[in-house]
């Protein structure tokens, strides 16, 4: 992808957390946030950017179910890569989700920064 380009990064969370957060991070200029609240929200947009980065916030009562959606999304999307964002109640999930297909975990707002090399390399910024 051209650097100049926007580089569309799907945030998909009910709790709107995170995307305060990550927005306060030092990101590339061309970075653009997409925010959803569903995976079915999520799942339209991807529809519209699948070559995307796609955050997605891992809710304790639908660990099983956000891992089956990022496998289909692996099989739908397959320029498209997901990283879950955990908290200390889900982060008993992260080796489930690896295996469904998520590139990386974050188990706390404090490892944001660990996002920068997955943008660069997905993008090729």
């Amino acid at each position: 992808m051209n650097v100049a380009e926007p580089l569309p990064v799907i945030v998909c969370e009910q709790s709107g957390n995170w995307a305060p957060l990550l927005r306060q991070y030092d990101w590339p200029r061309q970075v653009r946030w997409i925010e959803t609240r569903s995976l079915q929200e999520c799942s339209q947009r991807l529809a519209e950017q699948p070559a995307c980065l796609v955050l997605v916030e891992v809710p304790s009562e639908r660990a099983a179910a956000l891992a089956a959606w990022t496998r289909r999304v692996e099989e739908d999307f397959p320029t498209t890569r997901v990283i879950a964002l955990a908290n200390h109640q889900t982060a008993w999930c992260e080796p489930l989700l690896r295996e469904a297909g998520a590139i990386h975990v974050l188990s706390t707002a404090r490892q944001i920064g660990t996002l920068r090399p997955w943008l660069t390399r997905h993008f090729k910024t």
